[in-house]
């Protein structure tokens, strides 16, 4: 009590509300879009001739000539590419192709995997045919024929029904890098890892293996997409050996 009879006023700090306590922050998912961001990759179109699994997986690389952010205006224009008319895959391109479909034929081999290999490609009639390798040439003589003036004559073998567990397999192995196939549409935030295996897209968060990205198309049916990251990835020396004597003329 006060002096007086009156009764003292509450301490300062009991007339005070107690403030509720902060609310934790919500961590921000983690999605497709962000491992894909702009700040860290940009889009890559390929040619739409087969080999666009392999492409989209050089463009990653930042080793596909052909590769661009924009096939509209590399072609002249939307109806030009509604018409048919794509980027052509230069001749560096087209002996890449070989020379990687030479490394994987090798590798699967090696593992066995040459045996019973199929995959599919598309006749002159416009109709899905099976594909079966030479064994003289492999999978190099399942590469898009081009004639002199960059025409494609004949399409290229195609990833094996199913995503391309094979081929992305073993290109991931002879490359030295993670390969992950993102989906699109209601499934567009997992990705199908090389040995077949889906991830969600915090998986790419911590993983310190290189890894390069490609994606299932929103501009062309059944075509795969590439993304050329800001950071390079390091190509395996013999990849290297092969650039640096291009560059010099000996190739």
């Amino acid at each position: 009590m006060a002096p007086g009879g009156a009764q003292a006023p509450p301490p300062a700090s009991a007339s005070r509300p107690t403030r509720k306590a902060a609310r934790p922050r919500r961590t921000k998912a983690v999605t497709k879009a962000t491992v894909l961001a702009p700040e860290s990759h940009s889009f890559a179109f390929v040619r739409d001739d087969g080999s666009c699994w392999l492409w989209a997986v050089l463009a990653g690389l930042n080793l596909c000539q052909h590769a661009t952010p924009d096939p509209y205006k590399a072609v002249g224009g939307v109806r030009k590419f509604r018409q048919g008319f794509r980027p052509t895959p230069t001749a560096r391109d087209r002996a890449l192709d070989l020379l990687i479909r030479d490394r994987m034929w090798e590798a699967m081999k090696e593992a066995g995997a040459d045996k019973g290999y199929s995959a599919r490609s598309i006749d002159e009639g416009g109709q899905y045919v099976e594909v079966v390798p030479d064994e003289a040439t492999g999978l190099a003589g399942l590469a898009a024929k081009y004639d002199e003036d960059g025409n494609c004559e004949t399409l290229a073998s195609f990833a094996t029904a199913g995503g391309g567990n094979v081929e992305y397999k073993f290109l991931s192995g002879v490359l030295g890098v993670e390969v992950a196939w993102w989906d699109e549409g209601k499934h567009a935030n997992r990705a199908r890892l090389s040995d077949g295996s889906y991830v969600t897209p915090d998986f790419f968060v911590e993983l310190a293996k290189p890894v390069v990205h490609v994606s299932w198309s929103s501009l062309v049916e059944d075509h795969v997409d590439g993304y050329i990251p800001k950071t390079p990835v390091v190509v395996p020396g013999w990849l290297a050996d092969f650039l640096r004597e291009w560059e010099e003329g000996v190739k």
